[in-house]
């Protein structure tokens, strides 16, 4: 199929029980001008949440990253990580705060730990606040 050729009209068509048909290289071949909606995206395998280029997260609406599972968030990659905006860093509930890696939180760039919210940074968990800890002190060295 010419990924390509969809249309961001024709999307959000595709059903739950497609959307996991999507092979890793089709993902990788969507542009912002396909968006997959919020009700589509928490039926991503992980593999397709790893293909989605990192330019693409940087896209995600507040609902769109809302959708994201606990299973689906521990498979973003750093490079993925990094294109989280401040705003959309802060539309992340509790229950994926916690759902971030060791490894991926250590990742979060100054702006994007700043960025944590109120209602977040008691979600964090201990090792999490570990690995703040010792990649801002890696930062400043």
């Amino acid at each position: 199929m010419q990924i390509q050729a969809l249309t961001s009209e024709q999307i959000p068509h595709f059903t739950k029980e497609q959307i996991p048909s999507f092979t890793t290289k089709q993902i990788k071949n969507f542009t912002w001008k396909q968006p997959f909606t919020a009700e589509q995206i928490p039926h991503f395998t992980t593999k397709q949440i790893a293909a989605i280029p990192p330019i693409q997260i940087s896209w995600f609406h507040d609902d769109q990253i809302q959708a994201l599972t606990i299973k689906q968030i521990p498979v973003l990659t750093s490079q993925q990580i990094k294109w989280f905006y401040y705003e959309q860093i802060q539309v992340f509930t509790k229950e994926q705060i916690q759902s971030f890696t060791t490894e991926q939180i250590s990742k979060f760039t100054i702006e994007q730990i700043q960025a944590l919210t109120k209602e977040q940074i008691p979600a964090l968990t201990s090792q999490q606040i570990q690995v703040l800890n010792e990649g801002a002190y890696r930062r400043c060295r």
